[in-house]
């Protein structure tokens, strides 16, 4: 009808982090326990063959996408009925990685193991009050990731797993 109300929006990003947060990890060797005897800490050689792990502006990193939405608000059926599809899609590159903070596995998780695209069809009705229903459509994108853990050369995006779209389904019924 004349009063039914539809909205649509479109919505652009970019998004730039600079020297985001990874963890450094190095394996302790004699080098690094030389360096700690000659600053006369005691015990140093007991660090010897551990590991060590700490904070790093490590790398940058950028996000660009958008955000697609319509949502259209009827009268139908002696009640209320509100439909909404609204859709995503992003992309992540990260850059300037320092101090060898991520290793290729890292990064191409980083870039790839968060669906590229997601959808929602969503449809509430509702008739008085007394009877309600909601069914709702989510769609996600293939996507990738790695074991991190199997590779020869080890710490290379050589175990890739890919993961294709999944719909699923919601449903709902008030009284």
């Amino acid at each position: 009808t004349a009063t039914d109300i539809t909205d649509i929006t479109l919505d652009f990003y970019h998004i730039k982090i600079d020297k985001r947060i990874a963890v450094k990890q190095i394996q302790v060797g004699q080098p690094e326990v030389d360096l700690l005897n000659a600053a006369n800490i005691p015990n140093a050689g007991l660090l010897l063959g551990s590991q060590a792990n700490f904070f790093v502006n490590g790398f940058d990193s950028k996000v660009d996408g958008y955000d697609f939405a319509v949502t259209s608000r009827l009268s139908t059926g002696g009640g209320n009925l509100l439909v909404g599809l609204h859709y995503n899609y992003h992309k992540q590159e990260i850059e300037n990685i320092r101090l060898d903070s991520l290793d290729p596995s890292r990064i191409y998780d980083l870039e790839n193991q968060v669906p590229k695209s997601r959808a929602t069809l969503s449809l509430d009705y509702s008739r008085g009050g007394m009877v309600s229903g909601l069914m709702r459509l989510n769609y996600y994108g293939p996507w990738t990731t790695t074991g991190g853990l199997f590779c020869d050369p080890p710490r290379t995006a050589c175990d890739k797993y890919s993961y294709r779209s999944k719909t699923l389904v919601d449903l709902e019924v008030r009284f």
